[in-house]
């Protein structure tokens, strides 16, 4: 779960939500890679809360523990989304060619309820010929 602006104070946000965040940063401050030492300087800050990847997958599963982690009182995702850009980003990488992933209702109405937007990266597991 990601929340984004300009103006973000990640600390602002791990109180108003009631918990830390998996990495942070704000706009400005300079964040060094640690695999690669490389610098740079974000143009906007950013908070974001994430869950350790579960093999086979279950989103359902991750997103209600990421939700169990934060504050369910809707007024304050009311608050933060008329502040800051929120969202699920979520990179999806499949086995087969024709594979998909559903999501309950109940998952889906979490998510919406929050204002936060669903954003799925998704990598096909086997590569089809083009003569297919």
């Amino acid at each position: 779960m990601r929340i984004i602006g300009e103006m973000l104070d990640p600390d602002e946000i791990s109180v108003i939500l009631g918990t830390k965040p998996s990495l942070s940063y704000r706009k400005g401050e300079v964040i060094r890679n640690p695999t690669t030492g490389r610098e740079r300087i974000p143009k906007y800050g950013m908070w974001n809360l994430r869950t350790e990847d579960r093999f086979p997958g279950d989103l359902d599963g991750q997103i209600d523990e990421l939700l169990g982690k934060v504050t369910d009182d809707l007024s304050i995702w009311k608050e933060l989304n008329e502040r800051f850009s929120l969202d699920l980003f979520t990179g999806l990488f499949l086995e087969e060619f024709n594979e998909g992933i559903s999501l309950k209702p109940s998952t889906l109405l979490a998510l919406g309820l929050r204002g936060i937007e669903l954003d799925l990266d998704i990598y096909s597991g086997e590569n089809r010929d083009e003569d297919d």
